[in-house]
């Protein structure tokens, strides 16, 4: 008898916009509980800073190509602004970048359909976005919020100010109508680095598995948090060079390698460009012979 599973894989892709579909899941996932999901805008990949025809010489962890990430429409916070929501109260002071989003979901229902959002990083606290501050005991906030929450902000009438805000991944029907705050100024941000460490880089690692081929890997990140991909490495054969190899839009050509220092040449055919980038979901069928 033959069943099949399926098989998920996550790939990077550069310079068109995400489908749909996936963006559903991503605002999904971080969000389970709650009847919004989060559709984020595209991000962008800013120029690299290497030039196109260069040659280099690596050692293993040596950074090959990066490139800065950004928003490709986000707004800045005019003032400080003290929210609570659903028991989880957090400070976002003046300066604060939000990433523009949209919102699907019932907030149609409460603000009109042309209502801009902007959003911030999951779990945002206003120190060091990493975990909420708990205005309530843990027990009571738990039942009322999902492990990962995000506050996003609206214009519901596109004056520039911002006049409501939700919380994605309240779990209670009342925490997640809009709440309607005191009008935040705010100023309109294109391509705009992301405020804390992100960033796009190739890294060389010499020579890896048992195999000794030579291995590159992308790394990306985003306001300090790694994204996970499949598609992170790329192999070159120490034999068979010169190889070209490409990764998130950039060609380099491996020349030539040192098997004493474990060294390798490298020509830059076209650095990482700019442009937008994302995370996109693969799902393949795999049928698999069982024996029962």
């Amino acid at each position: 008898m033959l069943t099949f599973s399926i098989v998920h894989f996550v790939r990077v892709i550069s310079f068109r916009q995400l489908a749909l579909s996936f963006m559903l899941l991503s605002g999904l996932s971080a969000c389970a509980s709650s009847d919004y999901a989060i559709v984020p805008d595209r991000l962008m990949l800013g120029n690299g800073a290497q030039t196109a025809g260069q040659t280099v010489t690596v050692k293993p962890k040596d950074v090959l190509m990066e490139s800065g990430l950004g928003y490709r429409n986000a707004i800045e916070l005019s003032e400080e602004v003290s929210i609570e929501v659903a028991g989880k109260s957090t400070i976002f002071p003046g300066k604060t970048l939000l990433e523009k989003a949209t919102i699907l979901g019932d907030v149609s229902t409460f603000l009109p359909k042309d209502t801009a959002f902007f959003c911030a990083d999951n779990n945002w606290n206003g120190v060091n976005a990493v975990l909420g501050v708990m205005t309530l005991g843990l027990g009571s906030l738990a039942s009322r919020t999902s492990s990962n929450t995000r506050f996003c902000m609206a214009d519901s009438d596109n004056n520039m100010t911002l006049d409501h805000v939700i919380l994605i991944g309240a779990k209670r029907e009342a925490d997640r109508v809009p709440l309607q705050i005191e009008d935040i100024p705010y100023q309109t941000k294109i391509n705009v680095p992301m405020a804390t460490e992100s960033y796009a880089r190739i890294r060389y690692l010499g020579k890896i598995g048992l195999r000794g081929r030579l291995g590159f890997e992308l790394t990306l990140i985003e306001n300090g948090k790694a994204l996970q991909f499949t598609n992170k490495r790329v192999i070159a054969k120490p034999d068979e060079l010169p190889e070209e190899l490409r990764q998130l839009g950039a060609r380099f050509t491996v020349l030539a390698f040192n098997e004493e220092t474990e060294e390798a040449t490298i020509r830059i055919g076209r650095p990482i460009p700019a442009g937008t980038y994302g995370i996109h979901t693969y799902t393949t069928t795999r049928y698999v012979p069982i024996f029962y």
